[in-house]
């Protein structure tokens, strides 16, 4: 009998992630994605749509918002004064900042930058997108199928 995706299971899958009708990522060409089912590494969406499935299957599925990365929070955006960053660093609007406030990092994506201000939207980049996964099982290990410790 074909081992299915359960708990526990070792699972290797290729997969391509498109938002907006755009390719955002993908491992054609490349290993597949590893991981253990319920190890909480994936969306906890993807993992219980992969839930099942067998070595072989291909299935295309969206996830929405609320079951992927959740809706945009107009408050994650905030503006900072200019002088906060190192002079040398290239702040331009769609690049990506990190460093550390409270002894927390964080990584933002700067928004806008005028000549005092520069405005960082801390949310995830894919929040509020609906992601739409094409994605096929190429390996699964279950763990009631393990012969050994």
């Amino acid at each position: 009998m074909e081992d299915t995706i359960e708990n526990g299971s070792k699972v290797k899958f290729h997969f391509t992630l498109r938002v907006d009708g755009d390719v955002v990522q993908s491992t054609e060409g490349e290993a597949p994605l590893a991981y253990v089912q319920g190890e909480g590494r994936l969306l906890p969406a993807l993992e219980e749509e992969l839930a099942g499935m067998r070595e072989g299957e291909r299935k295309e599925l969206e996830l929405p918002p609320d079951r992927a990365y959740g809706p945009r929070n107009p408050e994650a955006v905030r503006t900072v004064a200019k002088s906060s960053f190192d002079e040398s660093a290239a702040i331009e609007v769609g690049s990506r900042v990190r460093g550390e406030a409270g002894g927390t990092p964080f990584e933002a994506v700067v928004a806008d930058v005028s000549a005092e201000d520069v405005t960082l939207d801390f949310n995830h980049p894919l929040a509020g997108k609906t992601l739409a996964f094409d994605v096929t099982i190429v390996g699964v290990d279950s763990p009631s199928s393990a012969t050994g410790p």
